[in-house]
């Protein structure tokens, strides 16, 4: 996330310099940068917005694969023959920076403390029935 701020923040000046610079008075061109670049989408998402299945294309399918088949970085276990409960819970530990099963924990950590606990559920759900 800081990294996002700064990376903003060196788009807005080169923006107010580029526009200094070339004398350029179309403020609505400049406040629609600042909108777009100011307002970055929040890390929390709204369960009523995100399907379970964007979830895990998103965060989920580059390492353990299109049907959660695979072992992430050859360490992790096929996560599909997992019961929602077992992954649920796995997903809520990690969130929670209790679990490093195969020194994954701050991989992990990165990528479940970014979800509720409603999109963790229904996440854990739509992984178990990937080997079906």
């Amino acid at each position: 996330m800081k990294q996002l701020l700064l990376i903003t923040l060196i788009l807005i000046t080169g923006a107010s310099l580029f526009f200094a610079f070339n004398s350029c008075t179309n403020k609505t061109v400049v406040d629609a940068i600042k909108v777009t670049v100011l307002e970055p989408k929040k890390a929390v998402s709204d369960p009523k917005n995100i399907s379970p299945q964007t979830i895990f294309q998103n965060r989920c399918k580059p390492c353990h694969g299109t049907h959660a088949q695979g072992h992430a970085l050859s360490k992790s276990d096929a996560i599909n023959t997992w019961s929602s409960a077992k992954i649920e819970k796995a997903l809520q530990k990690y969130k929670e920076g209790t679990r490093n099963a195969k020194g994954m924990g701050s991989m992990m950590h990165g990528q479940a403390s970014v979800l509720n606990d409603d999109e963790i559920k229904a996440l854990a759900e739509y992984i178990s029935t990937l080997s079906h």
